[in-house]
């Protein structure tokens, strides 16, 4: 009995209420007769459970969410070249909302589609840990976007405000009210989160997330792109990655007259590094040295002005030279494959 104590408070009155006149097991024969696991992203994410998409900083973690939700709410055929299934979505937004309005627009202008009502947007308070907000986000989702929609928590630190991530309890706390919302809307749940201060030891935060999800998805962002990394699928298979990067679009101006930008996910193959030709030149070194600097801390991406601004003190020059010279290096490197430029924007291959 003491176990049944200590599991969530709304799983025990549904043991508890549960009919003593109705058995509990069942043989392995009935077993094999239940439906299929049945997908909303083929083999990777289940129409119903709870999933989590996470990263560090900077790694395009969000993106990829915003554009996973937003090709399942358009019925787009497939996400990288993966089969997708159409489902309606709520997204909680509980941090980043005053960029949400330009993601929306750049996703929009690139797909050439319109999300319309198909993806509701929740911006108020929200924890996982009470049932009470749980019943009413699922009495406002469930009226507008029916049973089987997706439920998106961005993030789940905001969703645990002042809960210690790394306790057993509070971390099960989110978990169960994760695992409640996705019972009660009958789809499924996903958690945007961060990765740990170590990357490679997985999501921040008590061990017990990872095995409670039903899948998870790691943003990666690495010298040469970023990639996306299916880490657990309950039912299917782990491991397959694939490599994006974030195209740049211009959105207009705003009321103080500067430029407004955001940007949207494109599939890519990015080019190991190991395969291009080594750098040579002493310039070209310096400059190379400085942008996978800036990478490795996130910086994947600048505009050209920026990118020769940041290389211009690495020069070993005259002052009055150095912006030419840096410029001129720039662009060698676009030329020779160990830059890639996007209309104004400058990245390592990829």
């Amino acid at each position: 009995m003491t176990e049944l104590c200590e599991a969530p408070s709304y799983i025990v009155e549904m043991a508890r209420s549960w009919p003593r006149n109705i058995p509990r097991f069942r043989w392995a024969e009935l077993v094999l007769s239940d439906p299929d696991v049945r997908y909303l992203v083929q083999g990777i994410l289940p129409r119903r459970g709870v999933a989590a998409v996470y990263g560090p900083p900077a790694s395009g973690k969000t993106f990829i969410g915003l554009d996973l939700i937003f090709s399942l709410a358009c019925g787009m055929p497939s996400w990288f070249g993966i089969p997708i299934k159409t489902a309606p979505v709520a997204y909680v937004a509980l941090e980043g909302q005053g960029g949400l309005k330009k993601r929306i627009a750049a996703w929009q202008r690139h797909n050439g589609a319109d999300l319309g009502d198909r993806v509701q947007i929740w911006t108020d308070p929200f924890r996982l840990d009470d049932p009470e907000a749980i019943d009413l986000l699922t009495e406002e989702a469930v009226p507008l976007l029916g049973n089987g929609c997706v439920i998106v928590i961005d993030t789940l630190a905001q969703a645990m405000a002042g809960f210690d991530e790394n306790s057993s309890a509070e971390m099960g706390a989110a978990i169960a009210g994760a695992q409640r919302l996705a019972s009660q809307v009958q789809g499924l749940v996903i958690l945007i989160h961060h990765s740990g201060k170590d990357p490679t030891k997985g999501m921040r935060g008590h061990s017990s997330l990872l095995g409670a999800l039903d899948a998870s998805i790691e943003v990666i962002a690495k010298a040469n792109g970023r990639s996306w990394k299916v880490r657990k699928s309950k039912d299917g298979e782990a491991g397959q990655d694939y490599d994006f990067d974030l195209v740049t679009y211009d959105l207009g101006i705003d009321p103080d007259g500067d430029p407004v930008k955001s940007c949207a996910v494109r599939q890519t193959v990015h080019t190991p590094l190991s395969k291009l030709p080594p750098v040579k030149g002493a310039h070209r070194i310096a400059v190379m040295a400085k942008l996978h600097s800036l990478a490795l801390n996130g910086n994947l991406a600048l505009d050209m002005q920026a990118a020769i601004a940041a290389v211009v003190p690495d020069l070993d020059l005259p002052s009055k030279r150095q912006r030419t010279v840096a410029r001129e290096t720039v662009n060698a490197l676009i030329l020779s494959g160990h830059l890639v430029r996007d209309g104004d924007i400058i990245c390592l291959p990829g």
